[in-house]
């Protein structure tokens, strides 16, 4: 049990530690703003930031930009993926876990149509629930697990856009969340380029039948232009210890008070370092404001090809515009794709429970340790 009196003193403390930084904050928003305003398209693209403790995100627009599209296309086709999972729990009887993948795929105009489903799968064979990295082999869970769970959800995306490519309307396919895949910055080297190698397939699709993809970062706390402009200041002479106020400061922060509703903003090259092993590289990434928030968009460097062709942004500006609008400020075809997708508590004890009823009708005996027991029957 907690005990609240022992830790209220600290609970104080930390709290005006954040009313005196919120004080702070409307200034050295300010000057952020001002100072990207002075940074214009194609700085630093050729810089090396790998002794700086920050990224730095470049842009190849005049950076402060602001780009409104006011037409929105009323016939087009929206794609998407989520995925949920149940990981391995070691105080159940049997070892395994399952991925379950929604897809939805929405059409609109004269010829509209829905279709969503789920596809489940269960895995618990020894080759698939361990994963070998290095000279190691780990349980499949935690990062594993939702990388894993990644590369399904992009397998059945490629599968839709092949599917619905044929249908001569403008086609818009998005993840939930970022397309940088940072959970396996701490693996291998030969896990990390199979993993993108596996990852990219999607781009190699999205190519071959030239419908963009994009990731859709709801609640980003991102900092990459916030490092654009701390290294801006660098440059120009400030010190490192004057840059630190600018810590407390998130790209949205910038892009909420720079964006109105319907803009985006410049675009932007990712400069993190897993990005080295991409194929496709690099990552783009624009700010867009909904109208309920200002979300993170990230492209594949093939969307924009050779750096002047913004058609395809524009065209994924509209279409997400569009679907936010629908969907009352978040997209309508992620959240259907989150409903096929998500894996309820009831979910998973009617699946455990149906696993027992199975091994006890076969005659198979097991027992629960009085700890598992304790945990699941706590009472007075």
């Amino acid at each position: 049990m907690l005990d609240f009196d022992k830790i209220l003193p600290e609970l104080g403390k930390m709290v005006n530690k954040k009313i005196k930084a919120e004080r702070k904050k409307p200034e050295i928003l300010k000057e952020a703003i001002e100072t990207l305003k002075k940074i214009g398209e194609n700085v630093f693209l050729k810089e090396d930031f790998s002794t700086i403790s920050y990224f730095v995100g470049t842009p190849i627009e005049k950076a402060s930009l602001k780009v409104r599209e006011e037409e929105f296309s009323s016939e087009y086709i929206a794609i998407a993926t989520d995925g949920s999972a149940i990981a391995p729990d070691s105080d159940f009887i049997l070892n395994y876990y399952l991925i379950n993948i929604g897809y939805v795929v929405i059409g609109y105009g004269k010829n509209h149509f829905f279709e969503a489903n789920s596809i489940p799968e269960l895995f618990y064979e020894e080759k698939d629930l361990y994963e070998t990295v290095g000279e190691n082999r780990y349980l499949v869970k935690g990062e594993l697990l939702q990388a894993k769970m990644l590369l399904e959800e992009s397998k059945i995306l490629s599968k839709k856009i092949e599917e619905n490519a044929n249908r001569n309307v403008p086609i818009i396919s998005l993840i939930d969340g970022t397309l940088i895949q940072w959970e396996i910055k701490g693996r291998d080297e030969r896990y990390k380029k199979h993993f993108i190698e596996s990852f990219e397939s999607l781009f190699k699709k999205s190519i071959e039948l030239n419908i963009p993809v994009a990731g859709y970062i709801s609640g980003s706390h991102s900092k990459d232009v916030v490092g654009l402009i701390k290294y801006f200041l660098y440059k120009n002479g400030v010190t490192s210890d004057d840059l630190t106020k600018f810590d407390m400061l998130e790209d949205i922060d910038i892009f909420g008070e720079l964006l109105n509703k319907g803009e985006r903003s410049a675009v932007f090259i990712s400069n993190v370092p897993i990005l080295k092993y991409y194929n496709y590289k690099p990552i783009y990434f624009f700010y867009l404001n909904t109208g309920r928030e200002v979300v993170r968009i990230e492209i594949p460097s093939f969307i924009i090809g050779d750096g002047k062709d913004f058609s395809k942004v524009s065209l994924i500006q509209q279409l997400i515009l569009s679907q936010s609008e629908k969907g009352k400020g978040y997209p309508v075809v992620l959240r259907e794709a989150h409903e096929q997708a998500v894996i309820r508590n009831g979910d998973k004890f009617a699946l455990e429970n149906l696993l027992r009823e199975k091994l006890l009708s076969e005659g198979v005996k097991f027992s629960i340790d009085k700890k598992t027991f304790f945990k699941r029957t706590r009472s007075i």
